[in-house]
């Protein structure tokens, strides 16, 4: 479609006819132009449902270049706004979401709160570590529901086991989420919202399972406690010149690339879309 037809289409949405709107919004979801997320972000606020609802889906349908944008909406004093930011964010996954999707935990209504705690399962494994942060906040509501949140993208076996294979997370970031799991408890009581083994303990028994990307962030977690934290670091793909020239060093090659000498996992892990119960 060219540009005019997609200006009339933007015109159409602040038409006085709830209809037009409606329809504007509907064929701007099947274009998915990224010029279009500024009006679509207004539509966000029409005095319609349907037009608000289908306004999400076409933002949600954009991708990832609207996500600067809901998370601003996520920001709005309209609530109606709010709550479809938070959804459309969880229908593209994008990591950069997280932050202000456990923000949105807090928010002063409760279908906010569960729409951002449904993003961040959709969202999955990347959310876990501003999760297993969250578990420390004073609002019990808010440790409920990020509990639920984490029960939804995994238990004390699966749950571990993403963590480790998730190519997103540094092995720092590993480790700490794993320690914060660990010491999460349920509410006031004395029981352990996840039950697993050390992390030390757990990665070395995860070297004996079959799943390739999981052992490979266990090896990684291990090279890390022991010791080897700067080959880690200089294995990323963003390493530094001096990083590269230390596993020159360590391995006497002199044209060595990052990925031959420790070897990470470059297969996205994809989550499950699973809902979350609304109370």
């Amino acid at each position: 479609m060219d540009d005019s037809n997609i200006e009339k289409l933007i015109e159409d949405l602040k038409d006085s006819d709830w209809s037009v709107r409606f329809t504007a919004a509907g064929a701007l979801k099947e274009i998915k132009d990224p010029s279009c997320v500024p009006a679509l972000c207004e539509a966000l606020k029409d005095s319609v449902s349907d037009v608000r609802r289908w306004a999400a889906l076409a933002l949600a349908s954009i991708g990832i270049p609207a996500v600067p944008a809901l998370i601003e909406a996520l920001k709005d004093s309209k609530s109606d706004v709010r709550k479809w930011a938070a959804w459309a964010l969880g229908e593209i996954k994008d990591p950069s979401a997280v932050a202000v999707l456990c923000e949105a935990l807090k928010d002063s209504e409760v279908c906010i709160q569960n729409k951002a705690a449904d993003a961040l399962v959709r969202i999955g494994v990347p959310a876990v570590p501003a999760l297993s942060e969250a578990l420390k906040d004073s609002d019990s509501d808010v440790r409920w529901r990020v509990a639920v949140a984490l029960g939804w993208i995994g238990d004390s076996k699966t749950l571990p086991r993403k963590i480790l294979a998730s190519s997103r997370l540094t092995a720092q970031k590993r480790i700490e989420a794993l320690d914060a799991l660990r010491k999460a408890r349920r509410g006031a009581f004395t029981t352990r919202l996840f039950s697993f083994p050390e992390t030390r303990n757990l990665c070395e028994s995860v070297l004996l399972e079959e799943d390739l990307d999981a052992r490979t962030g266990a090896q990684a977690v291990l090279d890390w406690m022991n010791g080897d934290k700067n080959l880690l670091r200089a294995s990323q793909p963003d390493a530094s010149k001096e990083g590269k020239e230390l596993l020159r060093a360590a391995s006497g090659v002199p044209d060595i690339e990052p990925s031959s000498l420790l070897r990470a996992s470059d297969k996205p892990v994809k989550e499950p879309g699973l809902p979350i119960a609304k109370t």
